[in-house]
């Protein structure tokens, strides 16, 4: 992914219109993972259309050339998509002065892998049992990492494309 349009919606009443039958924004075809965040609870896994994104007050789902992630505010949801193709209907085009592609990046994931056969791993900093997509000794999120100018300031811009066993 080396050219990136990047969309966003503020102020969603809710996740429902993302999650809605018919409309384009969770195709499984675009996403590979997903990594989703409440108060209580975190998830990282392969993408599973059948889960229940509403339950969920932060998320990223991605995949080689797609990305799409919503946070609850205190107005709403914001939601922002990333893609290499044009960005769905609904969303507003994110206008940049410059942008530039910055390189590839590798992020590794917390934890020490607990059983040899699972997906299991352990981080005494958290304290919490992990779980991730895959099964490796060390795992890391490869990123696509933007540089874009706007009015003197330099802004990084991440977008999760996969996950490496390293």
């Amino acid at each position: 992914m080396s050219d990136i349009n990047i969309g966003y919606i503020e102020g969603l009443p809710n996740m429902d219109i993302l999650t809605t039958e018919g409309t384009s924004y969770i195709n499984p075809a675009k996403f590979q993972y997903m990594i989703l965040e409440r108060l209580d609870d975190i998830c990282f896994d392969n993408f599973n259309v059948n889960e229940d994104f509403t339950r969920w007050e932060k998320g990223r789902l991605f995949g080689q050339h797609y990305e799409l992630k919503w946070k609850q505010r205190s107005n709403g949801f914001h939601v922002v998509v990333m893609s290499e193709t044009d960005i769905p209907d609904g969303f507003q085009l994110y206008q940049f002065e410059s942008i530039e592609f910055w390189g590839n990046r590798s992020v590794f994931l917390w934890g020490e892998l607990q059983q040899p056969a699972g997906n299991t791993y352990y981080e005494s900093v958290i304290p919490k049992i992990l779980t991730y997509p895959k099964h490796s000794h060390r795992l890391a999120i490869t990123i696509q990492e933007y540089r874009s100018i706007e009015q003197d300031n330099i802004n990084t811009i991440h977008c999760y494309t996969g996950v490496e066993e390293r």
